[in-house]
């Protein structure tokens, strides 16, 4: 099941397409998945040469920092479960 997750998650990414392509009753499903910010940054300063909005910028920050923290409370938490390969 977990490759059949991750295709539909690298089809749902908006690498080649832009925001503006999604219809406006699906726009807050689409704003669901993680990438769509970081993305979103990238298409702004790549497609559109201007400055990403700072709040854009702030808030994947802030995702990513929430992120970080959650996966670094994970490991600690199933450290002693984990393998270490040294």
């Amino acid at each position: 099941a977990l490759p059949i997750v991750i295709m539909t998650f690298f089809y749902l990414t908006p690498v080649f397409y832009p925001e503006s392509w999604i219809p406006e009753d699906m726009r807050p499903l689409y704003y669901l998945n993680p990438c769509v910010g970081l993305l979103s940054l990238y298409h702004t300063v790549v497609y559109e040469g201007a400055w990403p909005s700072m709040t854009l910028l702030g808030s994947v920050s802030a995702a990513m920092v929430g992120i970080l923290a959650l996966g670094y409370w994970v490991f600690r938490k199933y450290k002693g479960v984990c393998v270490e390969i040294v």
